[in-house]
Formats: structure tokens, C-alpha cells, sequence
């Protein structure tokens, strides 16, 4: 039973976005706070983007290394780079990288002796992300949420184990993951960049192996390198789709019994996304039941309604739709145009102007 490593990439980033330069930390003594409500926005914003309204000047404008590209399997000692982020990073030596199906996420496999079954224990792999538009709070929030991670017919979930150590740019996690094998442990660090980007990276395996999961872990923080990122354009084409707009979601789920009864239930989901970088979003739901027996048309009807800001967050090869409703966790729900259609987290909704 081979392993393999495959972080499921809506939870990886549900807390990202957010606070939009980056600012010197003290401590990790709002963690908790961040993870469990969302924790304020390090500035008010003006609109839905939150770039840095102004970057050092010491600040390089392009960074050396190998373009990252789907498909292409990079081998240890390379140095890659995401331009669009203006991140870049060194292959651990003996590692593999190659980018997966989910564009901003590089998917990173240890040397094959290290690559065994759960039984026999070992290191399972890691992951690499590099985004734009991050700030302090989100990345606090990120390593405080647990990982699940599908290993063949089990599914491992780490839990972190407790806030995490902020030094300055440099933050880092560890995880648990109890199972029939014994314990494992992940090991993440995210290095914030001074041009409102960041890279993260995380690797797990078994509780033997937590030597060469630091070492590898912190190889990468260390070979972490920043520029200024050239995302403007993807980012003013995301935020012009978006901006102004009222996104629909539509279901309908039918329940037909054996006495012939047809019990239906339609949900309407409405987010509306206005220019100024605040939503408004709501949902209705209906019941219908009809059938024999005297049993009538039944229907009912049920609202709820949420607000809060939004923003776009730049992945590598990715855009995020990022919301932060008020007094909860922020949000984040990755943007896709396929065939003229929108859909967020996979997911295809109608797009009609507001108002």
C-alpha cells in the first residue's frame, strides 16, 4: 500500500486572506482568538483590494530560479519560483515537486526510501503554497485549523497542537495525528514576505521521522525568498468579475417514500458582492410534500442572513474569492471560468449585475 499526499485545498486555505501588508508580530497570544472568530482585519479597508499600499524599496522586482509549471517534476537543489507571487523557494535535496491539479499547491514527495506503507511507517510527503494578499492574521489562522489528509482507504487528520510560535515573519506548527499505526506528526512554517505574500509549506510523516521532517521544513523556511509580486492584472481581471455582482446558487433535493409520498426542498443561496468590498449574503429554503392519503401540499420557508467583507487572494496559478463574515472565520473559495461559467469552490453559480 503505497502512500500518497494530498491536502485537501479548500480546508488548507479556508482562513487565507485578509489583512492587506505585513506587520511585525509579538507573540502568538491572539492565535486562539483569530482561529475562533476570525479576529479584526489589521486595517479598514476601502474596497476588495487589499494589496500593500506601499512596498520597500529594498524590495527586489523579480526573483531568481525556475518558473514553477503544471505537470513538470522538479527535482531536490532547485531553486523554483512564482513570479505571479513573487515567492520562491529550494526543492529540499532527495525531494521531488511538481505541481498539482489545484495550481497553487506544489505537492512534495520525499526520497523513495522514505515513501512506505502506513505500517511500516515513514514520511508521507508535503506541500508547498506560495500566495499574495496575506497578512498576519491569516496566516494564524491557516495554522491553527486541522489537516486532513486522505492516505489510501484512511484518512488522517491532523490536529495542531496548540497556537502557533510567531517570530516576527516566521511561524510554525506542529500537528498529531493518532492511528492504528502509531502516531504521526506534521511540522508547518510559513514565512511572511514584506510585500503582503507569504509561503507555507508542511510536512508529515511517523513519529520517528520528526528529525528529518525539521530538518526539510526548516531548509525550505530558510531558502524562502520574496519580490514584488506581478499579480496586478490577475488580480483587477478577478475583481472586476466580481465586483458589483450577485451570485445565485439554486438545488432542489426530491425524497419520494414507498406510501408514494414526495417530500422536495429548494435552497436559494444570494451573495452579494458589492464594489466597496462589503456582502451581503442569504439563504431560503422551502419544503414542498404532496401524495396520497389526504397529505397536502405542506410548504415552509426558512431564512438566514450573514455580512462581512471580501477580497481576492492570488495563488500561484489560482485567484481566491476570500470573506470575512462578522464575528466569524474567514472564508475562502477558489475562483474558476470554464466554458464562459463561474464557479467557486467547484461549485457553478449565476452571475447577474446588482441592482
Amino acid at each position: 500500500m503505497r502512500v500518497t499526499f494530498a491536502m485537501i485545498s479548500l480546508l488548507l486555505l479556508a482562513a487565507c486572506g485578509g489583512a492587506s501588508g505585513p506587520h511585525n508580530s509579538t507573540g502568538d497570544s491572539s492565535a486562539s482568538d483569530t482561529a475562533n472568530n476570525g479576529g479584526p482585519l489589521t486595517k479598514s479597508p476601502t474596497g476588495p483590494d487589499l494589496t500593500p499600499e506601499s512596498i520597500p524599496d529594498d524590495v527586489p522586482d523579480t526573483l531568481d530560479g525556475e518558473e514553477i509549471r503544471y505537470g513538470v517534476s522538479i527535482s531536490g537543489g532547485t531553486r523554483l519560483k512564482s513570479d505571479s507571487v513573487g515567492v520562491s523557494f529550494v526543492v529540499p535535496a532527495g525531494w521531488t515537486a511538481v505541481q498539482g491539479a489545484g495550481g497553487y499547491m506544489l505537492t512534495m514527495m520525499p526520497p523513495a526510501a522514505e515513501q512506505v506503507n502506513l505500517q511500516a511507517r515513514g514520511m508521507i510527503g508535503g506541500v508547498w503554497i506560495g500566495l499574495s494578499g496575506v497578512g498576519d492574521e491569516n496566516l494564524r489562522a491557516l495554522l491553527s485549523l486541522p489537516i486532513p489528509l486522505p492516505v489510501a482507504q484512511y484518512t488522517l487528520v491532523f490536529q495542531p497542537d496548540g497556537p502557533p510560535v510567531v517570530d516576527d515573519s516566521l511561524y510554525t506548527q506542529t500537528y498529531t495525528a493518532q492511528t492504528a499505526y502509531g502516531t504521526f506528526r506534521g511540522r508547518s512554517v510559513a514565512v511572511r514576505g514584506p510585500a503582503g505574500n507569504a509561503m507555507l509549506a508542511t510536512v508529515s510523516g511517523s513519529d520517528d521521522k520528526q528529525s528529518s521532517i525539521k530538518q526539510v521544513i526548516d531548509a525550505m523556511a530558510e531558502s524562502a525568498q520574496f519580490a514584488k509580486p506581478q499579480d496586478a492584472q490577475r488580480r483587477k481581471d478577478a475583481i472586476g468579475l466580481l465586483a458589483g455582482k450577485r451570485l445565485l446558487k439554486m438545488e432542489t433535493h426530491y425524497n419520494k417514500r414507498a406510501d408514494g409520498t414526495t417530500a422536495s426542498r429548494t435552497s436559494d443561496a444570494v451573495l452579494d458582492l458589492y464594489a466597496d468590498g462589503n456582502y451581503t449574503y442569504s439563504l431560503s429554503t422551502s419544503h414542498d410534500t404532496t401524495g396520497t392519503g389526504g397529505i397536502g401540499g405542506a410548504v415552509g420557508s426558512a431564512q438566514s442572513g450573514a455580512k462581512g467583507r471580501w477580497w481576492i487572494v492570488i495563488g500561484h496559478a489560482t485567484e481566491f474569492l476570500v470573506l470575512q463574515p462578522e464575528g466569524h472565520p474567514v472564508q475562502s473559495h477558489a475562483i474558476i471560468i470554464q466554458n464562459g461559467s463561474l464557479f467557486i469552490s467547484g461549485q457553478k453559480v449565476g452571475v447577474t449585475t446588482i441592482g
